[in-house]
């Protein structure tokens, strides 16, 4: 995930955005336990890349994300990658959300999700989100030991997405069926911000409810 942003760069022409006052955050203010650092890339054609590194308890842990927005509405999935890694146990999210019209097939995406299959399932809390992934997502965990294997899992799932993404922008397509994508990516968009997503509780902590409704809308996942 550390290098998300290079592998978007080599694949579309995407220019960094201004997203102060996201750029560096910190909680509490005054004596901060957690750092973060956020960067946006705009690509036309497809949409953007979000990345956040969120260090926290001393650099005792380290989370990685990385979220890829089709709002230009071309027929791919949403993909958002977390890399979180303690002093014991990596944990690697590469989850899809399919919010096409017409939900096509992503043969190379469950080639990826195979290929890396043997890989420890990790053991979620029931959440609405997770009903609503792609089969082809891939939510694994390992020790501090294999962190390297899951780190060459998101980045090999990246790298399959972003060869999706470049095969599927060279096709033509309907401004009806782009409308409809988007409309169904708003619609997820505001389920996320609605009825909560991963990052939610860090955001509003580090944010305020609002200011974090906010950074969510205009910089991890903006639609529109």
């Amino acid at each position: 995930v550390d290098n998300a942003a290079a592998q978007f760069t080599q694949y579309v022409s995407a220019r960094k955005s201004d997203i102060a006052p996201y750029t560096d955050m910190k909680w509490p203010r005054f004596f901060p336990l957690m750092k973060l650092h956020a960067e946006q890339y705009t690509a036309d054609g497809f949409g953007t890349l979000m990345t956040l590194c969120t260090r926290a308890a001393g650099n005792l842990l380290t989370v990685e994300t990385a979220v890829f927005t089709p709002r230009a509405g071309i027929d791919v999935p949403l993909l958002l990658v977390d890399a979180s890694v303690t002093g014991k146990k990596c944990i690697v999210f590469a989850e899809f959300y399919d919010c096409t019209a017409g939900h096509l097939p992503q043969p190379e995406l469950e080639k990826n999700a195979e290929l890396f299959s043997g890989f420890h399932d990790y053991g979620e809390k029931p959440a609405w989100y997770i009903r609503e992934r792609a089969p082809y997502s891939l939510i694994k965990s390992g020790s501090s030991g294999e962190a390297d294997d899951l780190r060459r899992m998101a980045r090999c799932t990246i790298q399959t997405y972003l060869e999706t993404v470049r095969n599927i922008s060279d096709k033509r397509m309907t401004d009806d069926e782009r409308s409809e994508n988007i409309r169904n990516l708003h619609v997820f968009q505001n389920r996320m911000v609605a009825e909560g997503n991963p990052s939610s509780s860090v955001l509003c902590s580090v944010l305020g409810k609002t200011e974090a409704e906010k950074f969510f809308r205009t910089v991890v996942m903006p639609v529109g």
